[in-house]
């Protein structure tokens, strides 16, 4: 695949250092590598993702039909394992772009820290993380051990139509950690439900909608709901292709279809989301997570999707989601 636009601006920055936004190459959008601890893990063992050698070998398949980037989106004390990340960054050869931030209440307890700091506090880590280095444990003990890796992009969670009090301060405090950084942001909604609304609060906090990506807008399939958000000038990332629980993949087709003959497809990116053993090849399950290039892509190309616009989706758009940016410009 080749981008169809310029990308030579702009740097990406990756758990083995910045990359330009031109060498970022096919680049799943939404996804996770590897998973142990947490409250959420444990309530739900499916999530975890055990082993830095399966997800090495997971992605040896990704990288032979052509993918060059992940992006992991586990964020701080949820699971995430930063070394790991990086030690299948070096033997995949695939870029891996790690997440800070926090994921939604699901993964945290009523007594856990990020309902009790500040949003000062808060600011002052996941800035840390995003120009200092990641916390070798997640910030899941009283001792920080920082890592040369960095995180380059900041997770928003919210809940099934609403936001906790929680999740309100952590936008307040995501605008400051903008103002200080320009790093963009990557969102979960439940069931697509509240995307519109994060791009409106993230706004009144000082956050750009074209720095943000709103995540699995295709688990809500209403065309008229996409258009909203892609009309405020937010990326969305859809992740729903093979997961037959959310619908067949030609659910996700017509919503791709409907919004890039809306005039928005250099606004969309795609991933998968497999956050299940179950789902991956190298742990005995399936479909794999080539999925989007072996199967998704060729079918899109036989139902008429242009190459330059699947080249826009998975190339040119993530690498102008996930640039860095200067607060108070456009870019």
């Amino acid at each position: 695949m080749q981008g169809s636009r310029d990308t030579s601006v702009g740097e990406i920055q990756t758990v083995l250092g910045p990359v330009s936004a031109a060498d970022l190459g096919v680049t799943y959008s939404h996804e996770h590598l590897v998973m142990r601890g947490g409250l959420g893990l444990a309530k739900e063992p499916g999530y975890v993702l055990p082993s830095a050698d399966k997800m090495v070998e997971e992605l040896a398949s990704v990288r032979a039909a052509g993918g060059r980037t992940v992006v992991d989106m586990m964020p701080i004390d949820c699971g995430r394992l930063p070394e790991e990340l990086v030690d299948i960054s070096q033997r995949s050869g695939m870029h891996v772009i790690a997440a800070t931030g926090f994921h939604s209440g699901f993964y945290y307890d009523s007594e856990h820290w990020v309902h009790k700091y500040s949003s000062e506090q808060i600011v002052d880590l996941v800035v840390r993380e995003l120009t200092e280095g990641m916390d070798r444990h997640s910030y899941g003990g009283p001792i920080v051990e920082r890592i040369p890796a960095r995180a380059g992009v900041v997770k928003l969670a919210t809940e099934y139509h609403y936001a906790t009090k929680t999740q309100l301060k952590l936008i307040e405090s995501y605008g400051e950690v903008y103002r200080q950084t320009g790093f963009p942001f990557s969102t979960h909604t439940e069931t697509g439900t509240f995307g519109l609304e994060q791009v409106e609060l993230m706004g009144k906090a000082g956050v750009p909608a074209n720095a943000l990506v709103i995540g699995h807008l295709d688990r809500l399939p209403d065309p008229g709901y996409h258009r909203e958000v892609l009309g405020t000038g937010a990326f969305v990332m859809y992740d729903s292709a093979s997961r037959a629980k959310y619908g067949p993949d030609s659910n996700l087709i017509d919503i791709l279809r409907a919004m890039i003959d809306g005039g928005f497809g250099r606004q969309i990116l795609l991933g998968t989301d497999m956050a299940r053993a179950s789902y991956l090849r190298a742990y005995g399950g399936g479909p794999g997570m080539d999925y989007l290039l072996v199967r998704l892509l060729p079918r899109l190309r036989r139902e008429g999707f242009p190459d330059a616009v699947l080249d826009d989706i998975m190339i040119c758009n993530p690498a102008e989601a996930f640039a860095r940016r200067h607060p108070g410009s456009s870019a």
